[in-house]
């Protein structure tokens, strides 16, 4: 894309004395690179991750799944949408049921937090992304739970 900025009512010592041509170019990504940089960052940081679907309430979503202490603590750091994941966010499931905290450091993107135990949604959370906050927030379960969910805003 090129802009062009018209000189001709300009005094006549800026038009006609070495005044430079500026152009102000916008690099634009096209959808092939914008897909292939997703499939990238799915492969590089999520790979392990198997994708389940889920019913919470009347919504259906596709969820990756985290039940490994390192799949834990990644969770959606570093994700900058639903479409770069392919996936609406990330179960995280718990061997046994316990007190839960949560930040937003390294989150790039809003969350919605579920806090389940035995299959009982027990509270929701919202935790927005660091890039909005600037500092590390926390939230925290409002009882012992064995699943959280991660819905990308």
């Amino acid at each position: 894309m090129c802009y062009v900025l018209r000189d001709e009512a300009a005094e006549e010592t800026w038009s006609v004395f070495d005044h430079p041509t500026i152009r102000i170019y916008k690099k634009q990504l096209n959808s092939n690179v914008k897909a292939q940089m997703s499939n990238q960052i799915q492969n590089s940081k999520l790979k392990n991750h198997q994708t389940i679907n889920y019913s919470l309430t009347t919504n259906h979503y596709s969820l990756l799944l985290a039940d490994t202490p390192q799949k834990w603590q990644q969770g959606l750091m570093d994700v900058h949408s639903k479409e770069e994941i392919q996936a609406d966010g990330m179960l995280f499931n718990f061997p046994e049921s316990s007190k839960r905290i949560f930040w937003n450091k390294n989150t790039l993107v809003d969350l919605d937090l579920y806090w389940i135990n035995k299959g009982k949604v027990l509270g929701q959370s919202y935790l927005p992304s660091i890039t909005k906050t600037k500092n590390i927030i926390t939230v925290q379960s409002p009882e012992k739970v064995d699943q959280v969910i991660e819905i990308i805003k």
